[in-house]
């Protein structure tokens, strides 16, 4: 079975807008589970998270923000997952899904607060802050257990572009995936780190070629 898995601390998501723009993110990734920190939301309702989700098969459950700080949003496809017990903590949501195709279950924790690191792909950063971006930060992550990760085989994550927020939103992909080559990925965000380019003219110097076009 194949699994998506999106986190991201989004800075709020009061402003309509803005939830399109955190829509267009999680539809174009074809994400079943999203979980949102920060919201800013202090009375979350069904018609926030269906401006947020694709579709109409959307659950969900919410920890409120505490005046204009925090809040957790943790939504799913139905049709993916089923949602058998939710605990709600001080700075948690935690469910316990079913997958619907093979009826494995497994828990998931949205946490806003610092998190363990798992080595990802993609930009080196997943917070940007200060002057001119100048402070670089790994705060955002998924922690997965040994049970998880052979449950769905071939996890990997990854890092993806931020339009809003200065977060980036971090993806976790399970399930079902090729061992072999990896395709060529760039991300435009990798030409605003420092010496990139120039690292970029060493690697592409040290390779040798052969053969003709």
């Amino acid at each position: 079975m194949k699994i998506k898995i999106l986190s991201w601390n989004v800075r709020g998501a009061n402003d309509s807008d803005k939830r399109k723009i955190i829509k267009s993110v999680i539809k174009s990734n074809k994400v079943d589970v999203v979980c949102l920190q920060e919201t800013k939301i202090k009375d979350m309702s069904t018609g926030i998270v269906r401006s947020l989700g694709v579709g109409r098969h959307i659950d969900w459950r919410a920890i409120n923000s505490r005046g204009a700080v925090g809040g957790v949003l943790v939504f799913w496809d139905n049709r993916v997952v089923e949602s058998l017990e939710v605990e709600e903590g001080m700075f948690s949501v935690s469910c316990q899904f079913k997958n619907c195709m093979d009826g494995m279950r497994w828990v998931f924790t949205g946490v806003y607060g610092p998190v363990c690191r798992r080595d990802r792909e993609g930009g080196p950063f997943t917070w940007r802050g200060g002057l001119n971006n100048q402070s670089q930060s790994r705060l955002d992550g998924f922690l997965v257990t040994d049970e998880w990760d052979r449950m769905f085989n071939g996890a990997m994550q990854g890092i993806l572009a931020r339009p809003v927020s200065d977060h980036c939103p971090i993806l976790l992909e399970g399930g079902s995936l090729k061992r072999g080559p990896s395709p060529f990925r760039f991300e435009n965000m990798w030409l605003e780190e420092k010496g990139f380019m120039d690292q970029m003219k060493r690697w592409w110097c040290s390779l040798t070629f052969t053969g003709s076009l």
